[in-house]
């Protein structure tokens, strides 16, 4: 029993090591997927807020085309924007988005009415 030459042990360490970094390469990638699946929801969120912006903004525009501020909250986030006329019959309106979890975007847009659309958007 002098002159054994163990195996075992070298053996059983590395494959406790492989193991190891297998799961942590498994965790490493689940959280990767978690917060890509975060972000993918609060784009979708955020580009749903903007539609809802722009079409409520529009539809001031139509109803009441003097410049106003407004801010809408709903359940997902806050909607404001700001009408202001820069030439008659021509609308500029600035649009800012913000989610629950503090992601922003900002648009603009300039609505004619002599031709019934949207002629510029700038994000």
């Amino acid at each position: 029993m002098n002159n054994q030459k163990g195996s075992i042990f070298p053996f059983t360490a590395m494959m406790s090591m492989l193991v190891f970094l297998t799961i942590l390469h498994v965790t490493a990638l689940h959280l990767l997927e978690k917060n890509f699946y975060f972000d993918t929801k609060q784009y979708y969120v955020l580009d749903s807020l903007m539609q809802r912006g722009v079409a409520q903004s529009l539809k001031k525009i139509k109803t009441a085309p003097e410049a106003l501020v407004e801010e809408e909250v709903l359940k997902t986030g806050k909607v404001r924007y700001h009408i202001t006329q820069i030439s008659p019959g021509e609308y500029k309106t600035d649009i800012a988005c913000e989610t629950n979890e503090s992601r922003k975007k900002q648009a603009y847009y300039i609505y004619s009415n002599a031709k019934g659309l949207i002629t510029s958007w700038t994000e």
